[in-house]
């Protein structure tokens, strides 16, 4: 059960830095064209840790799809900002690079507490 209300935490992590990553991009650009796309990832990773919280067999599918998928999705994006070049041309390459990597960590650690056995075994003692 530890291991799901940290993985929880962590879910939760991504989604303050979610927040603060969006009002920084608001602040320095004044678009608010990303504000309702931010908005249903954070509702999203709302649910999902929710759902891990309370130990849930549904929080912990969504759990291993959301942090799966966003943690690789993560790694691809900082990988090719580094690689690519992407960060030079931006205002504060060091804000975005610090947030790539923040949230890549939470999600890679939060999926890799979701694939050990005590978060399976306290999902499905939950569910019994």
């Amino acid at each position: 059960m530890r291991t799901l209300r940290i993985a929880a935490g962590l879910v939760l992590l991504y989604a303050l830095l979610l927040l603060l990553n969006g009002l920084f991009y608001l602040y320095w650009s004044g678009d608010a064209s990303e504000v309702a796309r931010m908005l249903v990832r954070i509702v999203g990773s709302a649910l999902v840790a929710y759902g891990l919280w309370i130990a849930a067999r549904w929080g912990w599918w969504l759990g291993i799809i959301f942090t799966g998928v966003l943690s690789l999705f993560a790694g691809v994006a900082l990988l090719g900002a580094v690689a690519g070049g992407m960060l030079e041309g931006r205002p504060y390459p060091t804000v975005d690079l610090l947030f790539f990597i923040l949230s890549a960590t939470a999600l890679l650690l939060a999926f890799l507490l979701l694939v050990l056995p005590s978060s399976r075994r306290a999902v499905r003692t939950a569910a019994a």
